[in-house]
């Protein structure tokens, strides 16, 4: 069982219904490490992955990347332990990130559709919330491990945007029967609207591309989205840091249309050598070219 798995349990949803951030936090966390314990593969395959890359992998850095790894479904949960009003006061007190908002209003504002990439990298969660927050036309490209949770994260984003503070967040739900998620995709863009997805892992349109030393699978079709779409399209790269306790940094950075894939993962070279520690797909199997 995967750590997604098992911290999708009945006894957490119940938690972010009822319980404190507080409460939520401390069973996350008690339950990640007992994840992590019971699984110690899981630090042989961060090591392995830190190596591969170049990093030099000692016990602190594999622990505060799983630490690091549980805080991210943490933060994947605390959008529905706390009440709409409440976590958009949240969301403002504890993220920087002003000016990077007043960017992709400009886009919008200027009648361009806007594509975020992003990755598994820091508090990646409160990405598309904070731009909502913003009143900023989003969707979100992901894919639910479990029913429960697109059920659950469906019904919180419309009691979010009932509540007059958030903008409705559209999903475009990968895997899911009866849907066309590529089409899906370029309809958000050709609305001119913000469509976030990942692109460092591998889907059946990724390509290879170097990336640390390294050939990897990535990009998740990005490049033929933005190619179908026309050009009148801003590609940026975005990430969330944490940078204090439970304060956060949100930063755009604008990648080349042209080579999106490339460039992507240049910044992301950056990104991940600045805070290993937060670039939580090191404890995943790496998509190698081999």
């Amino acid at each position: 069982m995967s750590l997604s798995e098992f911290l999708q349990q009945e006894k957490l949803f119940d938690l972010a219904s009822d319980g404190s951030p507080f409460q939520l936090k401390k069973e996350i966390l008690r339950l990640g490490c007992i994840w992590f314990k019971d699984n110690p593969e899981q630090a042989e395959l961060i090591k392995h992955n830190l190596h591969s890359f170049g990093f030099a992998a000692n016990d602190q850095l594999i622990r505060d990347i799983q630490h690091n790894i549980i805080l991210h479904y943490y933060e994947k949960f605390l959008g529905l332990c706390l009440k709409p009003d409440e976590f958009g006061t949240y969301l403002s007190d504890r993220i920087e990130g002003g000016e990077q908002i007043a960017t992709l209003h400009h886009s919008i504002n200027s009648g361009r559709a806007v594509f975020i990439a992003s990755c598994h990298f820091g508090a990646v969660e409160f990405i598309v919330p904070y731009l909502s927050m913003q009143k900023l036309p989003v969707s979100a490209v992901l894919r639910f491990k479990t029913q429960r949770l697109s059920a659950t994260v469906r019904q919180r984003a419309d009691q979010m945007a009932a509540g007059g503070n958030f903008e409705k967040i559209g999903f475009v739900e990968i895997g899911k029967p009866g849907s066309a998620a590529a089409l899906e995709m370029a309809a958000v863009l050709r609305r001119k609207e913000i469509l976030l997805s990942m692109f460092d892992e591998k889907t059946e349109y990724s390509k290879p591309v170097e990336f640390l030393g390294n050939k990897v699978y990535g990009g998740a079709g990005i490049d033929r989205i933005l190619r179908f779409c026309g050009s009148e399209t801003d590609l940026y790269f975005a990430f969330m840091t944490r940078t204090e306790q439970e304060k956060y940094s949100f930063t755009l950075l604008k990648a080349d249309h042209h080579e999106p894939v490339k460039s992507l993962f240049s910044l992301l070279e950056k990104v991940a050598a600045n805070n290993p520690q937060q670039w939580y797909f090191l404890h995943e199997e790496i998509p190698f070219v081999e």
